[in-house]
């Protein structure tokens, strides 16, 4: 998201590569089969502007509301400062293709969360934004600003079908013909099943251009808790 690029990645046997797709570097690093979490060193022949130090990164999964009893979901690399036990991402790479997963149980905004107001981190910009939500049985009013600094807002519709709807994001600098969805974040461990008495629902907000499909941002829930509390192996 920061960079606006594409990479490579694969996962083998435990290992997970990252790779230039024009193939001018590589780096490796083993993911903790508990957390599904590692550390990432791209200090690395070829890489331009590399971070000066390692960083944590955990796979992550991001599904979209269930229609059909099928949710779309993607994977996540969310990245963090080593050490950072509140795992704030300082960049994210989502997967520009899907898979089908069924009985997420991933509606739009249960009737605990219809009215919130929380902080999201802009991915792209490193700033935070304000979003508040007042939702019905049909959709969801949402209101942007910026949580310091500035002085704008902006607002759009959600659709209680897909949790998604178009918004103009000139103000907070993106394109002003977006495609904007709510997502529940999911970590290695989580059950699939969106339960909110049994785990949190958390969130990303993805944006992508309505004609090309293309993800031009993500916005992550603040708080949104990027590893397990505990080391148990149900598979997100």
């Amino acid at each position: 998201m920061k960079d606006g690029d594409t990479k490579d990645v694969e996962l083998a046997n435990g290992v997970l590569t990252i790779s230039d797709p024009a193939g001018t570097w590589t780096t490796q690093l083993l993911l903790d089969p508990h957390t599904c979490a590692g550390q990432v060193n791209f200090t690395v022949d070829g890489k331009p502007n590399p971070p000066p130090g390692n960083l944590t990164v955990a796979m992550l999964s991001s599904f979209a509301s269930e229609s059909s009893c099928i949710s779309p979901s993607n994977y996540v690399l969310s990245f963090s400062e080593v050490g950072d036990k509140s795992y704030i991402p300082v960049n994210q790479w989502v997967a520009p293709t899907n898979t089908q997963v069924s009985g997420t149980n991933f509606t739009c905004f249960p009737t605990d969360q219809a009215s919130r107001n929380v902080f999201f981190i802009d991915v792209h910009a490193g700033d935070q934004k304000t979003v508040k939500t007042d939702c019905t049985s049909t959709g969801c009013s949402v209101d942007i600003s910026p949580n310091t600094g500035g002085d704008w807002s902006m607002t759009a519709n959600i659709d209680a079908a897909t949790c998604s709807g178009m918004v103009d994001g000139t103000n907070a600098g993106m394109p002003a013909s977006l495609i904007m969805s709510f997502r529940v974040s999911r970590w290695f461990g989580q059950t699939i099943l969106m339960d909110a008495d049994e785990s949190p629902l958390e969130y990303f907000i993805e944006f992508s251009d309505p004609d090309s499909g293309a993800q031009v941002n993500q916005w992550v829930e603040r708080g949104n808790i990027i590893l397990p509390t505990t080391t148990t192996v149900v598979v997100a």
